[in-house]
């Protein structure tokens, strides 16, 4: 018995990862997934509710009811041995289009320029991951967000270097996670409930999975605890319920937002093992420092000391003191700052008159989280309904990644209707349980949420509560069911070793691959390094380097480089929203772009090339100027007028 299952569990397995090549490598299925990406979530959504209409119509029919059911025991059956295939699709899809130049978002327009090009925060990401395999540390910037470098170091060693490698790993983990995480929702609440959830954790999503963002990953890991949260074992075990924090917390740490989640399931936890609340106590919260250990163990292997998890924060906490954000800090002590030795000194400054602020003036600090409180709700609607809208139907190209302020109520006064009917249906539904476990959940979900947006929504805006997305979806889609599943428990074993094995995966991966890797990743010569002018000329390995080609015309001698035409081009530019100042709308083509990372600095840059310098292989000195802020250069043999027959630069 135990080999037929697994011979079963392998076939479904091969012929799963076979349909998701097959789409993957024909052309075909690939532009039909692109082409319906935009409406999926709104699609899945829509197939739950009439699922559920139609299920809750069935109840009062005794022979209707009776077929309707036993055809949805045979779409979950379905669903339970293939919905991996097409969760994993659903979660490709985003990626897939925006490297076919169809943006899901402006944020991931900018996150990814051209479909292909880390900016903004995600640069920052892609330095500290490629940082850490070149010189086997990353920067302060990395070590606020420790975990998310080290595991992007992990998949870039996986994929030699390859960022795109690194994209398509972090969906396939995401679409894996959350079908084990749905199949959780659907064994405790009901086949609905399930597939609604699924629907809305994508549309939150999606925006963020082709980027190096930390969004994708906390998302991944906030499914993983959110699997144990709601097992009904995490509910009768007390080593369950420790893994479940011990998952949430670095789910946090990795993308940090609501914060206060951690402590509020920590109540939760030792009010559900009251009888021993104090063994209860020193064990979940034993799991909660483990994590918080994991996490500096990161920092102390590869960071440099200078600056550390709480760092940041001293950032968001001066700017609400003065009723901001964290850019004030710059504003008031940009010259003070940029004095300073490392980024721990700078959050001690600002930490110091962040609380003399706060002893002077309470009541700006106050104001401010008010504000982010109300601003939260006044956006909810608009952030919630462009996921359930049928305005995704009318709509197509940019209009979608950066929809009008029209088209935004549009989208509110079609979708917002359909979700306060869901989350009142939810709100009943919990009022009606009968177990008090259950209620306070969501009590303790909503106060950590809720409770965590004043601090961190005037810096990040929804984005910024990722890690709580599988928790709005759930609360949203709970209303679905009309009552619990009735499958037995044992179901849920597989799905919740599922989630505990990637959270601990992930967190033992980031903590040892990177320093393994590191002493046999390809490094330059000693003779490429001597005279090098630090600033105006790089070192860099342009094969391993995201980049995009700008021409009228594709180049058949460099088919496996990425191409844009000019319209497409200035379509992109103009969605990204860049500074002027950088001039990337004046160049002449063809002219390539690539972010490199400089061996000599150690930083990742915007490099605006020659054609002839995608043709490069291993490692070459590029002579650049700088045209933005530092992060954008030039190579200086694109002057303008500058055709691909420039000088080549030295290499080896």
């Amino acid at each position: 018995m135990k080999t037929r299952r697994l011979v079963r569990y392998c076939l479904t397995l091969a012929v799963g990862s076979a349909a998701i090549l097959g789409v993957a490598v024909s052309p075909p299925l690939r532009e039909a997934l692109i082409a319906v990406e935009p409406l999926l979530a709104t699609l899945i959504f829509f197939a739950a509710l009439v699922g559920a209409g139609l299920s809750w119509r069935a109840r009062g029919q005794a022979d209707g009811g009776h077929c309707w059911r036993r055809r949805e025991a045979l779409l979950g059956r379905f669903l339970d041995r293939w919905g991996w295939t097409f969760a994993v699709l659903a979660m490709l899809a985003p990626l897939w289009s925006h490297w076919a130049l169809k943006p899901p978002g402006g944020t991931t327009a900018l996150a990814a320029l051209f479909g292909r090009l880390p900016w903004s925060d995600a640069l920052g990401h892609y330095e500290g991951g490629v940082r850490l395999l070149c010189d086997g540390a990353f920067g302060p910037y990395s070590e606020r967000r420790p975990l998310n470098a080290a595991w992007l170091a992990v998949r870039l060693a996986a994929g030699s270097g390859s960022l795109p490698f690194a994209l398509v790993s972090q969906a396939v983990l995401l679409g894996l996670v959350a079908s084990v995480f749905c199949r959780t929702v659907g064994v405790r609440f009901g086949l609905w409930p399930a597939l609604a959830a699924f629907g809305l954790v994508q549309g939150l999503t999606r925006d963020g999975i082709p980027t190096a963002a930390t969004e994708p990953l906390g998302v991944t890991l906030g499914c993983a605890a959110l699997t144990l949260l709601i097992s009904r074992r995490a509910r009768s075990h007390l080593g369950w319920m420790a893994l479940a924090l011990f998952g949430l917390d670095v789910a946090l740490n990795a993308r940090p937002g609501p914060q206060l989640l951690i402590l509020a399931f920590l109540l939760w936890g030792v009010w559900l093992f009251r009888k021993q609340w104090v063994r209860a106590a020193i064990v979940l919260f034993s799991a909660w420092m483990l994590s918080a250990a994991t996490t500096h163990a990161v920092n102390g292997l590869y960071g440099a000391g200078q600056s550390s998890f709480w760092s940041y924060p001293a950032y968001t906490l001066y700017g609400l003191t003065r009723d901001s954000n964290y850019k004030q800090a710059q504003h008031d002590y940009g010259t003070q700052i940029a004095e300073l030795p490392s980024e721990r000194e700078v959050a001690r400054f600002l930490y110091a008159r962040a609380f003399d602020a706060l002893r002077r003036e309470p009541g700006l600090f106050l104001r401010a989280l008010f504000d982010n409180e109300l601003k939260f709700f006044e956006k909810l609607g608009a952030n919630l309904s462009r996921l359930v809208t049928i305005q995704a139907f009318f709509t197509s190209g940019a209009e979608r990644a950066r929809p009008p302020i029209a088209e935004r109520y549009a989208n509110v006064l079609l979708g917002l209707p359909l979700l306060l009917v869901a989350a009142g249906a939810s709100f009943l539904r919990i009022l009606r349980t009968k177990e008090a476990a259950d209620r306070l959940f969501w009590v303790a979900s909503g106060v950590g949420i809720l409770g965590s947006v004043p601090f961190v929504y005037g810096d990040a805006g929804f984005r910024g509560l990722a890690v709580a997305y599988p928790f709005i979806a759930v609360f949203l889609a709970l209303g679905l069911g009309h009552r619990d599943s009735l499958r037995p428990r044992a179901v849920e074993l597989p799905l919740v070793q599922a989630a505990v094995a990637t959270t601990a995966g992930v967190a033992l991966l980031a903590l040892l691959v990177p320093g393994v890797v590191h002493r046999f990743w390809p490094q330059p010569s000693a003779e490429l390094r001597l005279g090098l002018r630090p600033g105006t000329t790089l070192l860099v390995d342009v094969t391993q380097s995201p980049a995009v080609l700008v021409s009228r015309s594709r180049r058949a001698n460099l088919p496996d480089v990425p191409w844009i035409d000019e319209r497409a081009y200035a379509e992109l530019l103009e969605l990204a929203d860049l500074p002027e100042d950088f001039g990337l709308a004046t160049l002449k083509l063809p002219f390539s772009l690539a972010t490199v990372y400089d061996h000599v600095t150690r930083r990742a840059y915007l490099l605006v090339g020659t054609v002839d310098l995608l043709r490069q292989r291993g490692f070459v000195r590029v002579d650049v100027d700088a045209i933005g802020q530092g992060a954008v250069v030039r190579d200086r043999r694109l002057a303008p007028g500058a055709t691909e027959a420039a000088a080549s630069g030295t290499g080896r």
